[in-house]
């Protein structure tokens, strides 16, 4: 059995779009079997397996491996010709709409797989860590999750878990394309008002968990900013009435359509996201503990890299660096946390806080940002440089915002299964040895939601040491 195929075949894609072939691949990809094995490993009529494994072989998707002798009958034995199968670059350009609608029923399938044959990860057990091990769920608590339908099977097994803990979930499927309609064909002044379903939920729920569409906002370049304004100030109404109490869980699930933006390919992605949300918390606590053993109080020390950043700092006093986890956890009432979880919070000691910080990406409203210099003084911002690519709205949004003109924590990723230096921002947060810089209110980190504003800023891997407080 090779390790991949690369498949190019619009009559073996339209073949594999059939879910029942797909668990016979799955099968077979563990070992070779027949089809009487087949037929009853997968609950089937003997028929129907002999029909379908015939069709399989006859594409080239699975092989005759071998035959036995049993009892004066020929039984043969096949087997997945690869691992995992990956798509030529010539599928779903023909003008069949139906190959088109297969390819992309494939690659979810394939994706599906991969994940639970090469990734080894679990849906149902994966669930069941983020109910217990993340939220830590009690009876009678209520949970909303939220996502687009390529993370329905994950949200419907978290269901499954928080029933299991005595408390219960719900779904609710987005779909962007509909959102932006939605957005669009609503008078403004409907727009303005509280959507009541949505302030009952905030009312009601303990924790809200959205699958964040990492893509571009090019679904909503045909919306007026006023109305994408407007829904932005409402929803903030509403979180700041009812955040004392809920507790918010964002995921940072990449969908297929990030890899264009990124230029890389969408199983680095993919694999990123699984494996990072996979990992076990101990292995996640030990990266810490090397941080820990780094940062200390009442130490100075001084960071930069090759891209330009120089920062001092001290940590504030009573404060010990906290995986991002921990402080979730920790709090006794609203708060928030991004998954995959891997960012470990130092708090500083403000007026400490000198130098200046680039930043080589950042993805502000659906943009992406590049080189941007923060300069800092005891704690506060004094002046940005902006590169030409920088939009007014970051900018304007800096001036505007009173709170993000102060350097409050440093963040940084410790989550050993998340590698690589392009991924999107809330993964490449997580990867191990990249810093941020909180500017603004870090009491949300803290596990307390009440009026916060903060935002992060990305400045990549650096080098650290204790200084004598004096920049060299």
């Amino acid at each position: 059995m090779k390790d991949y195929q690369l498949l190019n075949n619009p009559e073996a894609i339209k073949a594999l779009g059939h879910p029942l072939r797909m668990k016979i691949i799955d099968l077979l990809t563990q070992k070779k079997a027949s089809v009487g094995q087949i037929s009853q490993e997968l609950d089937l009529a003997h028929a129907k397996a002999f029909y379908h494994v015939k069709e399989l072989k006859k594409l080239g998707l699975i092989e005759l491996v071998d035959t036995r002798m049993i009892q004066g009958i020929q039984e043969k034995y096949y087997q997945a010709v690869a691992q995992t199968f990956f798509l030529g670059q010539s599928l779903g350009q023909g003008p069949s709409e139906s190959i088109d609608n297969a390819s992309q029923a494939v690659q979810g399938s394939l994706r599906e797989w991969r994940r639970r044959q090469i990734l080894n990860v679990d849906l149902e057990n994966l669930a069941q860590k983020v109910i217990t091990d993340v939220l830590a769920l009690k009876p009678g608590e209520k949970v909303l999750f939220s996502g687009e339908a390529e993370v329905m099977d994950f949200c419907h097994a978290m269901t499954v878990s928080c029933r299991k803990a005595g408390g219960e979930g719900m779904v609710h499927n987005i779909d962007l394309e509909t959102f932006a309609t939605m957005i669009s064909e609503t008078p403004l002044e409907i727009l303005k008002e509280t959507p009541p379903l949505t302030e009952a939920l905030y009312r009601e729920l303990d924790y809200w968990v959205v699958f964040v569409p990492l893509i571009p906002e090019d679904y909503l370049k045909e919306v007026s900013l006023e109305k994408i304004e407007t829904l932005k100030k409402v929803d903030a109404q509403l979180h700041y009435k009812y955040c004392t109490d809920l507790k918010t869980v964002f995921v940072a699930y990449p969908l297929p359509q990030l890899s264009h933006r990124y230029l890389v390919d969408y199983q680095v992605l993919y694999d990123a996201f699984w494996k990072g949300m996979n990992v076990s918390r101990q292995r996640i606590k030990n990266e810490a503990k090397n941080i820990e053993e780094i940062l200390k109080t009442g130490k100075t020390y001084s960071i930069w890299n090759e891209l330009g950043t120089h920062l001092q700092f001290k940590l504030k006093a009573d404060s010990q660096p906290a995986l991002d986890s921990e402080l979730f956890q920790d709090k006794k009432n609203g708060g928030e946390i991004t998954l995959p979880e891997g960012v470990i919070f130092s708090f500083l000691d403000e007026e400490t806080v000198s130098g200046q910080i680039v930043v080589p990406r950042k993805e502000f409203r659906g943009k992406l940002i590049y080189n941007l210099k923060i300069f800092i003084e005891s704690g506060h911002v004094t002046a940005i440089e902006d590169s030409s690519s920088c939009p007014e709205g970051l900018l304007q949004y800096l001036k505007e915002m009173p709170d993000l003109k102060k350097v409050t924590a440093l963040g940084i990723g410790v989550n050993p299964e998340i590698q690589g230096d392009e991924l999107p921002e809330n993964l490449l947060l997580r990867s191990p040895g990249q810093f941020q810089v909180i500017l603004g209110d870090n009491s949300r980190l803290g596990g307390t939601a009440r009026a916060s504003t903060w935002l992060s800023m990305p400045i990549g891997r650096v080098e650290i040491e204790q200084t004598d407080g004096s920049f060299a």
